[in-house]
């Protein structure tokens, strides 16, 4: 009988062992990633936000002339490389990204002699032209700022709070002027992730 118990503990412990073999073994049946989203927040700010050209000596515009945002003089051209002090603003990035500017000017929305952007950076009888200039670029690749599509005044600019100094040169319309109003224009620079 001694022998039974012994054979019949012997079968259930191999039984519960092969049982136990067939059972998995348990593991991980998730995993977890971790996702880093970084965004092109672009944030960015330029200072002054107004301007007088030729405000320096109060005398006005003259048709047929000119002027540049440049604080030294602003019929004096920066020179060959343009310079922090050849220019009137100063644009902050403070974007998480480097970033493109493109700049575009209006036509003038008051004053007697309401001048339309020619578009070709050069003056005609009614229409000024515009260019954009940055401080450590030579003044010669100057930018052409049209109304709408101007090309890319400034190009990569790093973020998180860089600056740039730079200005812009007008040339005055061909025509008298009809009268003595002051008028306005607006230039808006674009920023876009580079």
């Amino acid at each position: 009988m001694k022998r039974k118990w012994i054979v019949l503990i012997l079968a259930l412990t191999l039984i519960l062992g092969v049982v136990g073999m067939a059972v998995p073994v348990s593991a991980a049946t998730t995993a977890t990633i971790t996702v880093t989203n970084t965004t092109q927040y672009i944030a960015v700010t330029v200072s002054p936000t107004t301007y007088t050209l030729n405000g320096i000596s109060s005398k006005g515009v003259l048709p047929s002339t000119t002027y540049y945002t440049n604080p030294t003089g602003q019929t004096t051209a920066p020179g060959s490389t343009v310079a922090d002090g050849d220019c009137a603003f100063t644009m902050t990035n403070s974007s998480a990204v480097a970033c493109d500017f493109v700049f575009a000017a209006s036509d003038f929305t008051s004053g007697s002699d309401q001048s339309t952007n020619g578009n070709t950076g050069t003056a005609g009888a009614t229409s000024y032209g515009c260019y954009t200039y940055v401080s450590g670029v030579l003044f010669a690749s100057k930018v052409e700022c049209s109304s709408s599509a101007s090309g890319t005044g400034i190009s990569n600019m790093a973020g998180s709070g860089a600056t740039l100094h730079w200005g812009f040169q007008m040339n005055e319309q061909t025509n008298a002027w009809t009268g003595g109003t002051a008028g306005s224009f607006t230039v808006t620079a674009t920023a876009s992730a580079h």
